[in-house]
């Protein structure tokens, strides 16, 4: 016996648009669409009634998450600001290298081991001299 035809539900449709806003797996969408004998539809039935909600809904999601997003930069969050202009304005952290020589281009005199050894023999002879 052939299985009788799927007729999806405005609430049915509801639901998928929601599952897809969320990005729920289109497997696991399925367990939650039942047919008219209470058993899960197929993906591919999934697909074949429900193309409108399952493209729609993860593009209405974008947008408000866009727009709420756009509003705070608006704003002045600064965070938001942030996030805009390198996911959507193309900026980019990129390192500035600076190169640092001695006098006359040398390399640099590391003075700080000098200075450090002087000050601990000093310390030394003054405590061996008050005891």
């Amino acid at each position: 016996m052939a299985r009788p035809s799927f007729n999806a539900t405005n609430d049915q449709r509801k639901l998928v648009e929601q599952l897809a806003a969320f990005g729920i797996p289109q497997e696991d969408m399925v367990m939650l669409v039942l047919d008219s004998n209470e058993k899960p539809i197929s993906v591919p039935t999934l697909r074949k009634h429900f193309r409108k909600e399952l493209t729609e809904g993860l593009v209405k999601a974008n947008t408000a998450v866009a727009q709420a997003l756009f509003k705070k930069a608006k704003a002045g969050n600064v965070a938001s600001i942030i996030f805009w202009l390198k996911t959507r304005g193309g900026w980019k952290e990129t390192p500035q290298a600076l190169e640092v020589t001695g006098a006359a281009g040398g390399p640099i005199e590391n003075r700080t081991a000098l200075v450090n050894e002087e000050a601990v023999r000093a310390v030394v002879r003054k405590v061996e001299s008050e005891y």
